[in-house]
């Protein structure tokens, strides 16, 4: 009997891969979509594509839950992948190295991998300042709180007010 080939889903933006229909449409539309449907409404420009993204979002940074405890440790996490990776590196010594194909950097998890991927070589920007007339945009939206923190906030966390 002949092995079958395994059919794989590429994106046409990274060209990062897929085993699954499934899993490559969640990738495009949680990395490469522009239009985002969903907002955060805490007042951090978070935007999402999906409700599942907002909820976990707002539960990780606006409310800091941490529902996923380790057994082996006092540590606890808002994500379960977080805690999985945790008790991989920490207490069973497994440390996941993923390599950039196109630097060859490595990364201890596919998060900063991907994340070093979005930020250096594709440099797609999906987040914008809604400061005024600011035209700056990000690829991630770590960068735009940055931004926003670094460039509009003045003391006791109040935007500035700029003059169109």
């Amino acid at each position: 009997m002949a092995a079958s080939a395994e059919k794989v889903f590429k994106c046409r933006t990274c060209e990062e891969t897929f085993p699954t229909k499934y899993k490559h449409d969640i990738h495009r539309n949680r990395v490469h979509n522009r239009n985002p449907r969903f907002r955060c409404k805490h007042g951090c420009n978070y935007q999402a594509s999906s409700t599942h993204d907002l909820i976990r979002h707002t539960s990780a940074v606006h409310l800091k839950e941490a529902n996923f405890g380790c057994n082996l440790c006092d540590r606890k996490f808002t994500q379960e992948g977080n805690l999985k990776t945790h008790v991989n590196a920490v207490h069973l010594g497994l440390r996941k190295v993923l390599k950039c194909r196109t630097c060859d950097e490595v990364f201890p998890s596919k998060y900063k991998h991907d994340a070093h991927r979005s930020r250096v070589h594709i440099q797609n920007p999906r987040f914008r300042c809604k400061h005024g007339d600011c035209a700056f945009q990000a690829v991630a939206m770590s960068d735009l709180n940055r931004h926003v923190a670094d460039v509009h906030l003045r003391g006791g966390g109040h935007f500035c007010v700029r003059s169109v």
